[in-house]
This record gives structure tokens, sequence and C-alpha cells, in this order.
């Protein structure tokens, strides 16, 4: 069996699986309680897509051994790239309820729920995966993933540094790094990121985009038209340019390149917001309300809306929109401002101050803030 082995693993390191697979099968058949080949055998299956012999040979091993934790791994695996998500977790769940102290296995269940979006049960095998083994950077980088996913970007952030403190090459981590940076406000240090990231590799086009919203929101229309103007024009680098342009106020330059962007939610938001720069206010409720219809569950969409509809001197369905905007986010505070601002120009003062109030509380230091203090003396959050 040893001579059918080695000859296994030369035709492996050799590229020609096809051969391999055969004889690991013949290793298979001399000695069936042998799990090492069989594992082997799922493994290069796997790799030349023959899933369900894989499937067989993987079982196979946990079959006779139940406990096998890369048998469970790579089972999951298989499972998952061929896109049944449920059944590579019920196996992963298997591995850790048999082996609870397997970091791998607290991993590979983590990284699949976050995959999957579910943010707290890949919060929870994360961790577990952190406390059994502390210094696995690939576990550090997938739990800061999940936090960012959560809203928990200044944890996030914390997570990305110690994982390129450790390997400063790590791309993933330095662009999820600008990311969080870039949820927390500083665009700069998201900018900085972003540009070390394109350094070692231009292709990334995410990156590119993220860069181009960092430069535009702190204030550098110029980089980031430059930024912009290398992304592909009919997606997501076409509707930033065209966002970039109307905040240079470019309406017509920003028209054109939008009109070529296909259809999207934030496409209809973006236009809808065009339109109202131009003061064409019935195009821009036109594109909002259909932004609102393809994405019911966007707060800011609601918001834009009430905005373009109170402009074209609809305040009643106006207050509706902010209304909804608050429902689906009660901290995004400028529908409360809209609404305050809204009531107080109808002589509602008492309704007014309620909505400032709630604006104070979420919004404390800004221009509107002050507005409201000046209108409003002692008004507290």
């Amino acid at each position: 069996m040893s001579i059918l082995l080695e000859q296994a693993r030369a035709l492996t390191a050799a590229g020609e699986a096809a051969g391999a697979i055969e004889v690991y099968r013949q290793v298979v058949a001399v000695d069936p309680t042998e799990p090492g080949p069989r594992l082997l055998l799922g493994v290069l299956l796997a790799s030349q897509e023959r899933w369900a012999e894989a499937v067989g040979a993987l079982e196979a091993v946990l079959e006779a051994d139940a406990g096998h934790v890369e048998a469970h791994l790579m089972l999951a695996e298989v499972w998952a790239r061929q896109g049944h998500a449920d059944r590579a977790e019920a196996c992963l769940n298997r591995l850790v309820e048999k082996q609870p102290e397997q970091a791998r296995g607290w991993f590979s269940l983590g990284a699949l729920q976050g995959r999957r979006g579910r943010v707290s049960g890949a919060i929870e095998a994360l961790e577990r995966a952190i406390a059994l083994d502390p210094k696995r950077l690939d576990t550090l980088f997938w739990l800061g993933d999940a936090r960012l996913k959560a809203g928990e970007s200044a944890v996030a952030a914390d997570l990305f540094r110690r994982v390129l403190k450790q390997n400063p090459q790590h791309l993933d981590a330095r662009s999820s790094l600008g990311a969080a940076c870039l949820r927390l406000g500083d665009g700069r240090a998201a900018v900085r990121e972003f540009k070390r990231v394109l350094q070692d590799d231009p292709e990334r086009w995410t990156v590119r985009l993220l860069l181009a919203q960092a430069q535009r929101d702190t204030g550098d229309l110029k980089g980031a038209e430059a930024t912009a103007r290398d992304l592909p024009a009919h997606g997501e680098g076409g509707l930033m340019l065209g966002s970039i342009l109307h905040r240079q106020g470019r309406h017509e330059e920003a028209l054109a390149v939008l009109q070529a962007v296909a259809p999207s939610p934030d496409l209809h938001a973006e236009l809808g917001r065009l339109y109202g720069s131009m003061g064409r206010w019935e195009d821009s409720v036109a594109h909002l309300q259909e932004a609102v219809h393809r994405c019911p569950d966007s707060a800011r969409a609601w918001y834009n809306l009430g905005l373009a509809l109170s402009e074209s001197g609809r305040e009643r369905p106006a207050m509706l929109a902010w209304r909804r905007a608050t429902e689906l986010d009660a901290a995004y505070p400028e529908p409360w401002f809209a609404l305050g601002f809204s009531c107080d120009a109808a002589g509602r003062t008492e309704e007014a101050r309620h909505y400032f109030a709630r604006y104070l509380r979420l919004a404390p230091r800004t221009a509107q803030a002050w507005q409201i203090q000046r209108r409003f003396p002692g008004l507290e959050g």
C-alpha cells in the first residue's frame, strides 16, 4: 500500500488529479478502514468539482470516525461551494458539538454565518474561536468584518489594526479598516488606508470606489472625480461620478453621467436629489417615489422624498414620508429636523419642539442644532 500512496502523492504533486484519484481508489480498496487516503480522495474529487463523489468519500470517513475534524471541515466546504449553506452549517454545528475545543470548527462556522449575513451568530462563533486560538489572523479579520456589519465600527477598526500589526500586507484588513474609518467619520484616515491598498493592488475596484467616496466626503471633489473616472461608468462608478459632479454644481454633466447608469434604487435616489438641486421638483418626486418603491426600507430615500414633496408644495405627504423615515431608522437625525421645521412653519409650536428635541438628542453639535437653539432657547434633547 505504501507504494500506491507514494504514486498517488507523486501524481498529485505533478497536477495529474485524475490519475491520483484512481490510485487513491485502489488504496481505499486495499484498506477501507484507513481514513487518511479516503480523506485525500475526497479533497481531490472536490478540486475537480466532482461533488457527489467527494461527498460520498468524506461521509465515508465520518461514518468510520464521527469526530474527524478535517473531514467535517472539508465536507462543509464542499456543501458551501455547491451553494448548500444550510448543509454546510449543519456539518460545522455537528463538529463544534462533538469537539467544542476545536478553534478551526468555530472559525469556519463563524465565517460561514458572516457570509450568510447572520451577524450575531458569526460574532458568537468567532469569539469562541479567538478564545481558543487568540493569534489566528483570519479569525481576527472575520470577527472585525462581523463587528463592522453589526455597526460596531470602532471595535471593528481595533480588530483590523490588530491584524495589520502582525501582517501589514493584509490588504483585506487594510481596506476594511478604511471602511470602518469612513463609517466613524474619519475620512482622511480612510483615504490614507485605501490609497495604501491601491498602491499594492490597483485593480481593487471596490476599494477605488470607497476611496472616491472618502475623497468626496472630505471635500476633495477634484481628487474624488479623478478617482471615479477610473471606474466602470455603467454601475456604481457612474453613480459615484454623478454624485461628485452634482456636489460641484455641474448638474447637466451629472445628469448625462447618471442617465447612462443601470437602473437601481440608489440611481433613482441620486437622480431625485439632482433634479431637486435643478429645481425640477416633479422629476425629483417621481424618481424618489421609484427609489422607495424599489427599496421601501431605506430611511434616507423616504427622507429625500419628503424634501421633494415639501418643495413641490405637498406638505402633508412630505410629513408622512419623514415620519416613515423615523420609523425605519429612529437614529437618523435629518427627518426629525425636517418634521420640526415643517411644524414650526405651520404654527404647531409644541409639535415642533418635540421633533427638534429628538434631533438635538441625536445631533447636538450641528449647524441645524444651533439654529434650533436660537429659535427655542433652553430646549434640550
